[in-house]
């Protein structure tokens, strides 16, 4: 399961601060989606817009404190890959385990008392 890594000073850093608590849970809900999407930071508007409740306000705040920009109809977290991993990352680190483990079982089925930990 994925998951986002925000800043542990997120709810101290002043541009939240000002923004307002609707904008930091915004926030982190382009974190949350970018991370189970692997968008990289960026959320299609039609996504994001949903979250809005007919008050942009909150986008509004994100906006104006550099948090959140807008390209077009969709929602960039400039942030986002400054405490997360790329899609590129995740990608190899999941090939990656999964050779391990292929390798793993290939030692069990040749010796199966061999008991080692493939991670």
């Amino acid at each position: 399961m994925p998951y986002a890594l925000l800043p542990d000073e997120l709810y101290d850093d002043p541009r939240i601060v000002r923004a307002g608590l609707a904008a930091l849970g915004l926030y982190a809900a382009c974190f949350s989606y970018s991370a189970r999407h692997m968008t990289d930071g960026e959320i299609p508007g039609a996504v994001g817009r949903r979250w809005l409740d007919d008050d942009d306000s909150p986008l509004r705040a994100l906006v104006e404190a550099g948090l959140v920009e807008l390209e077009g109809e969709e929602w960039v977290v400039p942030e986002f890959l400054a405490h997360n991993p790329t899609r590129e990352k995740r990608e190899a680190e999941a090939r990656r385990k999964a050779e391990n483990v292929a390798r793993w079982r290939q030692r069990q089925q040749a010796s199966p008392s061999a008991g080692e930990v493939p991670f």
